[in-house]
Order: structure tokens, then C-alpha cells, then sequence
């Protein structure tokens, strides 16, 4: 599994298939934004939008 922090623009690639979004707590607090699982090319991936999906 790979896992990408970036900008939300990456969520736009053409062959990333989400599969789903999952918001997530932690002992330090919520994330940016919910994980999106999803698969790029067979491989699965977590990613992550660095400023939440608001943000353009």
C-alpha cells in the first residue's frame, strides 16, 4: 500500500479509482481532510489532501 499527502488536485488522475473516503481521529486530533482508499494501476493507495477538500 502506498500512502500520498498532496494537493487535491491528485484525486484527479486518470487512473486512480476511489473506492471510498474515510474520516479518521487520532490521538493528535483529526486529519486535513477524510482518507480516500482507493487503487492507482492494481496497487492500492491512501491519500490524503494536505489543506482538506475545500481548499483549491
Amino acid at each position: 500500500m502506498l500512502a500520498i499527502i498532496g494537493g487535491t488536485g491528485l484525486t484527479q488522475l486518470a487512473n486512480l479509482e476511489i473506492a471510498h473516503r474515510q474520516v479518521v481521529r487520532t490521538p493528535y486530533g483529526e486529519p486535513s481532510g477524510a482518507l480516500t482508499f482507493g487503487s492507482i494501476g492494481g496497487h492500492a493507495v491512501i491519500f490524503l489532501a494536505r489543506h482538506g477538500y475545500g481548499h483549491t
